[in-house]
């Protein structure tokens, strides 16, 4: 029991590739050896392991909204050992994410081990219902984005002498459910820029993956 907690919110991040084996009406099992901590997140407790930031790294959290990613950089800096930054960064726009790596390189002297991309938009409709329009804006960001990012970031990873490029991708990159073309489509693209870029920069000691995440019932997914 964590007093704090009560009465509040709470999600718990869940890893796993197989969401219908964990019914909602279950527990949730926490690793005995991992620590955990709680973050406040526009007035939520996220529960998750802590990361790179409690080891000491540091990190810089981008976020569309400046005023977002600041919160959210507080929030883990209060529990870390490094320093975490906040940047704004929108990867559907081209001019902004090549801005994202100018701020990279004043933060971090142009250098980074581990980049990850977590952005995402989840528009759901009949395909007879889908314009042109809707259809592109998912793929801009989903799919688009994730090249952009790649690009600007992986020079900057090149320098460190090591590094990782995570993508967040989803669940729905190998299954759908109805009314999920634009969605499903762009995740199914995400899975194959990094399985490419895997065997493209192999030879710079840079490994890239996909992590597809299940159903969350939070944000995207409650839309």
């Amino acid at each position: 029991r964590v007093p704090d907690l009560a009465g509040r919110e709470v999600s718990v991040v869940i890893w796993t590739t197989t969401p219908w084996t964990i019914p909602s009406n279950l527990a949730v099992a926490f690793h005995p050896e991992f620590d955990y901590a709680a973050y406040d997140v526009d007035g939520r407790a996220v529960i998750m392991a802590e990361g790179l930031a409690s080891h000491g790294a540091s990190v810089c959290i981008g976020a569309r909204s400046d005023e977002k990613a600041r919160r959210a950089a507080e929030a883990v800096a209060a529990r870390s050992k490094g320093r975490c930054l906040a940047c704004a960064a929108d990867l559907a726009s081209e001019a902004s994410v090549s801005a994202l790596g100018v701020e990279v390189d004043r933060m971090f002297d142009g250098r980074v081990n581990i980049a990850i991309n977590c952005a995402g938009v989840n528009v759901r409709n009949p395909i007879d219902a889908i314009s042109l329009a809707e259809w592109e804006s998912v793929q801009r960001v989903n799919s688009t984005g994730a090249f952009l990012f790649a690009r600007e970031m992986h020079q900057r990873v090149k320098r460190a002498g090591w590094g990782r490029l995570i993508h967040i991708a989803s669940i729905f990159a190998s299954r759908s459910f109805p009314h999920r073309t634009s969605y499903a489509s762009s995740k199914g693209a995400l899975l194959q820029l990094p399985r490419t870029l895997a065997l493209e920069w192999a030879g710079e000691v840079i490994r890239v993956n996909a992590v597809a995440l299940v159903y969350v019932c939070q944000g995207v997914g409650q839309q």
